[in-house]
């Protein structure tokens, strides 16, 4: 997995996604951190002037870098696995003499070796910063570890997941779709199925026990989620460090660092045993093992289906139970002809 050759051709494809992971960490973390220092003493004395007295006040913006790192990250994985499908690399490389598990290797760990280095390089520089400027006064450093060894998890769970869909996927495209699919399908089938019951009972049955019963179930799954630090961490994180305190009295659950650590093991390894095994004749197409098409197919079309339901449900809003249906099986058989005829071609580059 140390070959030369694979870790200069892995940096060379993905070198554009790699360098822009740094940069933005580096803007959206300490740069941004010291930003907020020098605004909030030119706010206070702003205020000195006018006779004023303001207290001291820090947003932490998690969310944003989170969600850029993250899709970076998968950008980077796609460019190494489906972009290599798409333009026949993959063939070429697999006639070399080195082991598939080692190829699979070199392009995982040039993603982990990237997440460690951005993860450990930016708590430094936010840790000096911290110390330079006013936020050493009113903070201390432990919540800031704690988000780190969660971001750290997290896009190491995000990177391994969109490997791991590049193993069952034909190209770019199709490996970016899916793993987005897979991000959001805990949360997002829970909302769909909610929403369906919902369309389904009046107002008076909306407020019967057991179906918010099966509301509470369906939600506790939906938080098994790859991204699950992600929407959650707002729930700890709500005052955004208004005061260290505050910050300190609600760290993260331990789910969050559960569902990322399970998330990374059952990927890189699911992902590593696949890809020795990986059909390469399907390259180029939505997906490469014939028994997975219809799984895939008809999984697609439920939750398209479901979507629609909804859109129909409230654009007919006089009838939406009726609209619902209507949408619902519009939408499911638009969905099952374009979907189904896009699975038999294949979009190689010759």
């Amino acid at each position: 997995m140390f070959h030369k050759a694979l870790w200069l051709r892995n940096y060379k494809q993905g070198k554009v996604a790699i360098w822009l992971l740094w940069i933005s960490s580096l803007y959206l973390l300490p740069i941004e951190y010291m930003n907020a220092a020098n605004r909030i003493v030119q706010m206070m004395e702003d205020a000195e002037l006018w006779g004023e007295t303001v207290g001291y006040a820090y947003w932490f913006a998690y969310d944003l870098p989170l969600a850029v790192f993250g899709g970076l990250l998968i950008i980077l994985a796609c460019t190494l696995i489906g972009g290599e499908r798409t333009n026949q690399g993959m063939e070429i490389i697999f006639t070399m003499p080195f082991k598939r598990k080692d190829i699979f290797l070199s392009k995982w760990f040039i993603g982990a070796v990237n997440i460690t280095a951005v993860t450990l390089v930016n708590m430094a520089l936010m840790y000096v910063v911290q110390k330079v400027t006013i936020h050493g006064y009113y903070q201390t450093f432990a919540p800031f570890l704690e988000f780190f060894l969660l971001m750290f998890l997290f896009l190491l769970a995000i990177y391994s997941l969109a490997l791991f869909m590049g193993t069952i996927t034909g190209g770019f495209v199709s490996q970016a779709i899916l793993t987005i699919i897979v991000c959001l399908l805990p949360m997002g089938l829970f909302e769909l199925i909610t929403n369906a019951i919902g369309w389904h009972v009046d107002i008076i049955a909306l407020m019967d026990v057991q179906f918010w019963k099966i509301s509470d179930i369906f939600h506790y799954i939906s938080l098994y989620s790859v991204l699950t630090p992600w929407f959650q961490y707002n729930q700890w994180n709500g005052n955004r460090i208004v005061a260290d305190a505050i910050f300190q009295q609600n760290g993260p659950a331990l789910i969050q660092y559960i569902a990322s650590l399970v998330y990374f093991v059952l990927s890189f390894l699911i992902g590593l045993k696949l890809f020795t095994r990986t059909p390469s004749e399907n390259n180029g197409k939505i997906i490469l093992y014939k028994k997975l098409e219809p799984v895939f197919l008809w999984s697609v079309v439920f939750c398209f289906a479901l979507l629609g339901g909804n859109f129909g449900g409230g654009i007919f809003w006089e009838t939406p139970l009726i609209g619902y249906y209507i949408g619902l099986i519009v939408a499911g058989i638009i969905c099952y002809i374009v979907l189904s005829k896009l699975m038999k071609k294949s979009l190689k580059k010759v």
